[in-house]
């Protein structure tokens, strides 16, 4: 039952909190950073291919749950903390941006949408996917809007091999919402 479906949560964050890790080596080669979730919500549980919204004392051969995990360095949270208490403010909490963009287009689209997310910041773009309402993946590309001022060419073959990149994703939406920071700072409309 219940301690089951728990031990199963925390199996999940433990295999995200690895690959986060991974890939935090993968591209600085260090092996002793730290993370700490921030993050680990369920997006979709399948019983035998039917959505349900809780899966206890329900019975069926097949469960899939999908989690959106996040992690967060401690000094990034402390120094957030500090912030907050030399405001005379409580941190409430830390999200990241893709999952409150996904979240909200949820809430306006309905709970069976598909989508891509692109985030453009200044250093980096978030892609997020999303079918059938659920958020199935998401990458940071460290390419963002500095990157697509100098050379828009170079920005997008990095967009096009991050989307190579994603496992388990054959196609994506047709629709794409365009968003982020790093938007205010280029003439990307005109640009594309």
């Amino acid at each position: 039952g219940k301690n089951i479906l728990t031990g199963v949560y925390k199996e999940i964050e433990e295999n995200g909190l690895d690959e986060a890790l991974e890939a935090i080596y993968e591209t600085s080669g260090n092996r002793d950073a730290q993370l700490e979730s921030i993050l680990n919500e369920p997006t979709s549980i399948m019983l035998d291919n039917q959505i349900v919204y809780n899966p206890l004392g329900q019975s069926g051969e097949l469960l899939e749950i999908q989690v959106f995990n996040a992690y967060c360095a401690p000094s990034f949270i402390d120094a957030l903390e500090d912030i907050a208490r030399d405001l005379k403010l409580g941190l409430g909490g830390v999200f990241p941006l893709s999952y409150l963009l996904f979240k909200k287009l949820k809430s306006k689209l309905g709970a069976n949408y598909d989508a891509t997310l692109l985030s453009i910041h200044a250093d980096f773009t978030d892609i997020s996917v999303i079918f059938g309402g659920n958020l199935v993946k998401n990458k940071t590309l460290p390419l963002g809007s500095t990157s697509l001022e100098k050379d828009l060419d170079f920005w997008m073959d990095g967009l096009e091999l991050a989307l190579l990149e994603f496992s388990g994703v054959k196609t994506f939406a047709n629709t794409v919402y365009v968003c982020g920071s790093g938007l205010e700072r280029t003439d990307f409309w005109e640009m594309l």
